[in-house]
């Protein structure tokens, strides 16, 4: 069955020549090597935190963001809009519904960056309310560097993303930022240790923390100096520019 995948999908390739974008929705893995130009790295999403959980898709994508050299990753549609309402009453109406908080439509965007793959969106872009529609400003274009999980064994899913930006500016020096999530259901204080394995990406001693939705700078550290972001709320989370 895997060969005949493969086959079928060469078929494809042929098809519609090389210069064509082949973007591969749940094909599989080994079947696509060398013919996909994207492929999806989890299950559908949808317009609510809870009903379905919305954390297993997410950890796919983070669990999956190595394979952005094989690759574009798709980490699936991005979608922010507020709706409360299905937009008919069909059984799949529901999948119109937009209930996330402001902080779970953050989180929803920075999916989408961390995977450093393509961003697509399946939204009506003249019903999206301007600070939603503002989100899309802050992934599109996408930086193209997948993020690295540090903590890629934590039960619940990865809560920390480290992500390379080797910037296009002539002269520029590279940089990286650090996502931390708040997976839980209450408010937490999140922690930072800036070991070798960031440290390692940027130069000199010294280091200035900056958190992007705050718009906050949280201090200069040295390495194996820790760096906090307090009063994170549930399913939110902080963008830390090192």
């Amino acid at each position: 069955r895997l060969e005949a995948y493969e086959r079928g999908l060469q078929a494809v390739r042929r098809g519609i020549g090389p210069d064509a974008y082949l973007s591969v929705c749940g094909g599989h893995y080994g079947g696509s090597l060398g013919l996909a130009d994207s492929q999806r790295s989890g299950s559908d999403v949808s317009g609510m935190w809870n009903n379905p959980p919305a954390l297993p898709k997410i950890k796919q994508n983070i669990h999956r963001t190595w394979m952005s050299r094989l690759w574009h990753v798709d980490p699936d549609a991005m979608m922010v809009r507020r709706r409360t309402e299905p937009i008919n009453d069909t059984p799949r109406g529901v999948l119109s519904l937009g209930l996330w908080n402001d902080d779970e439509a953050r989180t929803i965007a920075l999916n989408q960056y961390v995977g450093g793959g393509i961003v697509c969106f399946t939204e009506k872009f003249c019903e999206i309310d301007a600070d939603r529609k503002a989100l899309y400003r802050h992934v599109i274009p996408l930086v193209n560097s997948p993020s690295l999980p540090l903590d890629y064994f934590a039960p619940e899913c990865p809560s920390k993303l480290l992500t390379p930006v080797q910037p296009n500016y002539v002269g520029l020096d590279p940089w990286v930022t650090v996502a931390l999530f708040n997976w839980g259901d209450e408010c937490a204080d999140l922690q930072l240790v800036l070991d070798k394995d960031i440290c390692k990406h940027l130069a000199g001693s010294k280091y200035s923390a900056y958190e992007f939705w705050s718009q906050r700078l949280l201090g200069v550290f040295s390495s194996d100096e820790v760096v906090s972001v307090s009063g994170v709320a549930a399913h939110s989370n902080a963008l830390i520019k090192l």
